[in-house]
């Protein structure tokens, strides 16, 4: 278990390869991944609201 950085705004999901997903820099807690843990390099982006999803199975983004 990793502990998720303070500076990533987080959200569940009902995702089946991860739990958690940041809402500004899509960065999510699948296995492996350890980018929660670091700073979120869109700590001053505005957090997305919307929905989120899989982009050709290569990571996550907003719904277009």
């Amino acid at each position: 278990m990793f502990v998720v950085h303070s500076s990533h705004t987080t959200r569940g999901t009902d995702a089946s390869s991860f739990d958690e997903i940041c809402t500004k820099c899509f960065a999510t807690d699948r296995r492996g991944c350890n980018l929660l843990t670091l700073p979120c390099p869109a700590v001053d982006k505005q957090e997305h609201i919307g929905s989120i999803v899989a982009v050709n199975g290569m990571g996550v983004g907003p719904a277009l």
